[in-house]
């Protein structure tokens, strides 16, 4: 389960699972059918499950990396996230907001991790919503 609160790559097998990995540069998303003699079809009759694939603009893969990457104890590698998307993090989330966030006890900033703070993460979702809406 680490593999996907990182955000790095991995692929869903079976009915009802989800995907999300990069190829050819750009991170797509898989999504297959839930009902297993539907999926089961699919895989029989078109040699996979996937009911849907799509490409992921940047902004949406990074607001996914954000949201999962703020559950965990240790937060989002500040370096991971520039390796993954080329961009740090900071510039992903506007300068007021994140000053915002950390003033009020919300998230912590230092020079290698954003974490969400005791705080933070029981208001999580409207962490989010603030640093993405």
């Amino acid at each position: 389960n680490l593999t996907y609160w990182h955000y790095d790559d991995y692929i869903g097998i079976g009915p009802g699972a989800h995907g999300r990995f990069v190829v050819q540069g750009q991170r797509r998303a898989t999504d297959n059918h839930r009902a297993p003699d539907v999926w089961m079809r699919h895989v029989r009759d078109a040699g996979c499950g996937v009911r849907q694939s799509e490409i992921l603009d940047s902004a949406t893969a990074m607001r996914e990396a954000l949201m999962m990457g703020l559950r965990l104890n240790e937060g989002i590698s500040l370096q991971d996230w520039q390796d993954k998307f080329g961009v740090p993090l900071t510039t992903f989330i506007p300068t007021a907001k994140l000053t915002r966030l950390v003033d009020e006890n919300y998230v912590m900033l230092d020079d290698k991790f954003l974490r969400a703070t005791s705080a933070g993460l029981q208001r999580l979702n409207a962490v989010l919503g603030y640093v993405v809406g």
